[in-house]
């Protein structure tokens, strides 16, 4: 059920099913921790380059702000998907 839900509510809302490797494990990730909108959105703003989308995203995080209290896990979050898109 869960590869159901998270098929409908995140991977074809955010756009992620019509985007290569790995931008589309960028927007789908962003989807499902900030909604669909906003992958969507952020997506519009850095384009489909996957690089430049994780940089949108870490420098989003800096200026929210709970960023002292989640800062370090948002950024090792995407540092492990950075790992990912290497592999």
């Amino acid at each position: 059920q869960a590869h159901e839900i998270f098929k409908r509510d995140y991977w074809q809302p955010s756009g992620a099913a019509q985007l290569d490797w790995p931008a589309c494990l960028l927007v789908f990730d962003t989807a499902v921790l900030h909604g669909e909108g906003t992958a969507r959105a952020w997506m519009a703003e850095a384009g489909p380059n996957p690089y430049l989308f994780a940089a949108k995203r870490l420098r989003v995080y800096t200026k929210m702000e709970n960023w002292h209290f989640w800062g370090v896990s948002w950024c090792l979050r995407v540092a492990d998907l950075l790992e990912e898109m290497a592999t």
